[in-house]
């Protein structure tokens, strides 16, 4: 299983709400007070991801 680490907040709660499971978090190191917030890489989900981010 391979995971997709999501540092921004607002993105991690758009991609659940989208039905995107989070299957963990972790403190981010650098910044102790944020959280990274990990999901299971799909093809779904980098869509998603692309869409949100607005990357090619």
């Amino acid at each position: 299983m391979k995971i997709k680490k999501i540092f921004k907040r607002e993105i991690a709660l758009e991609l659940i709400q989208m039905g995107h499971t989070l299957v963990y978090t972790e403190p981010n190191r650098d910044k102790r007070d944020f959280s990274v917030f990990c999901f299971m890489e799909t093809t779904e989900l980098l869509r998603d991801l692309t869409r949100l981010t607005n990357h090619n």
